[in-house]
């Protein structure tokens, strides 16, 4: 079963910053056996106002996506994703 890590980005804060998080966090899914299906641009709301932005990564398993996301490697990353934007992250599986 396959799980999804659905980055919702409200606001973006620091382009910079992200700019960097892209380049830290962008390995550390690979190693988790993780693929972006989604990337940041491209992005089109169809129905209310809530983000600017989405970035959709899948992962073989839910464990695996918990994993990654509580990790080390990707907790440094995240802190230039907080620095950088307002977001809500959300993990869905089924």
């Amino acid at each position: 079963m396959t799980a999804q890590v659905i980055f919702g980005v409200k606001k973006v804060l620091d382009q910079d910053a992200l700019v960097e998080y892209r380049k830290m966090a962008h390995p550390t899914i690979e190693a988790a056996g993780g693929k972006i299906l989604v990337g940041f641009k491209g992005f089109e709301s169809l129905e209310g106002q809530d983000f600017v932005a989405m970035v959709i990564v899948e992962f073989p398993t839910r464990e695996a996506a918990e994993a990654w996301y509580h990790g080390a490697p990707y907790q440094a990353a995240s802190k230039l994703r907080h620095k950088g934007s307002e977001c809500v992250v959300s993990l869905v599986s089924w």
